[in-house]
């Protein structure tokens, strides 16, 4: 039987992942702090383990040194921006200090495990646009904490590769959503505003951001097939970007999301962001080195992600 631990098991995307792990008759762990509250329970048996990865290697390594461990899906991370500014310390202790204590305890403990790093698309920082979209072969230049902290646990991981000869592949995943994404990100936060905006229909005013930047976004549901299919048969010590190839203005969301609802009427009432740093006007990557090399490509499409996260705000609300 395969078995896998996912850290960040309740998180976001870490729902999905364990899900997914299940349905392809895994035994699987989650891991995570003690105060990650699920988002929504899996839908099979899955063991939780309550640690916290800043605090060493130790407990980890206990778990890896039971029975054998295929896959460490290591997604564990701080990665609201906002809170990264605020808090800088905290999302360098979370995503640095805790992906070298995964690597550590893999290293003493289970050096034949394979483990997936998921860093982030932030990481290349202002790209030209007629560079865009961006391979994996462009510097790296991140210009927030978050993104920083990303470069450097994907650079303890090559090191970890070259060092300890380590099974670790790394992903840089751009921006994805779908139902269960917090309203701290931008499409849940407009799905979800619109939702409730449902059940006033004289309310017309919906809060937005920089409706101007531009983004890559994928499904999560495909953003975790992408995971599963690199910790199998990915190159260890490559990176690959996971992303759909496409850019969308933010704007372009929010009319989407405008016409699911039958809410033509809305207005964008733009709101002053002072805890972002200097935002990226666009991030759009390049998914052709994981769809040649491993046959991935999205299959869900946004505007689908879209209407799936509607329904979740709306079922909610």
């Amino acid at each position: 039987m395969t078995r896998a631990i996912v850290t960040g098991a309740r998180g976001f995307v870490g729902t999905y992942l364990v899900d997914l792990l299940l349905r392809e008759g895994m035994t699987v762990m989650g891991v995570d702090r003690a105060d990650a509250g699920p988002r929504e329970e899996p839908s099979g048996q899955v063991e939780f383990r309550a640690l916290d990865l800043e605090q060493g290697a130790e407990l980890l390594g206990e778990v890896l040194a039971g029975a054998p461990v295929d896959f460490v899906f290591h997604l564990a991370a701080v990665s609201h921006i906002p809170t990264a500014w605020q808090d800088p310390g905290r999302v360098y202790r979370a995503n640095v200090l805790g992906t070298l204590n995964v690597l550590e305890a893999v290293r003493t403990r289970s050096p034949s495990t394979r483990v997936l790093f998921v860093g982030s698309g932030t990481e290349y920082g202002v790209v030209p646009r007629d560079q865009q979209p961006i391979r994996e072969t462009w510097p790296l230049s991140p210009i927030d904490p978050y993104a920083t902290s990303k470069m450097i646990g994907e650079q303890l991981c090559s090191a970890y590769v070259r060092m300890h000869g380590l099974q670790v592949v790394m992903a840089r995943a751009f921006n994805h959503t779908g139902p269960r994404q917090s309203p701290q990100f931008v499409c849940s936060a407009l799905a979800k505003q619109i939702a409730e905006l449902g059940r006033v229909p004289s309310s017309t005013e919906v809060s937005v951001g920089d409706l101007e930047a531009i983004r890559d976004f994928t499904d999560v549901r495909d953003v975790v097939s992408a995971y599963l299919l690199l910790a199998r048969a990915g190159d260890a010590g490559e990176v690959y970007n996971v992303c759909s190839g496409k850019g969308w203005h933010i704007r372009d969301i929010l009319q989407v999301l405008r016409h699911l609802a039958g809410r033509e009427d809305l207005k964008a009432i733009a709101r002053k962001e002072t805890d972002r740093g200097e935002p990226l006007p666009s991030l759009v990557g390049d998914n052709a080195k994981i769809r040649l090399a491993l046959g991935w490509t999205p299959r869900i499409t946004l505007e689908q992600s879209l209407a799936d996260l509607l329904d979740y705000w709306r079922a909610s609300s």
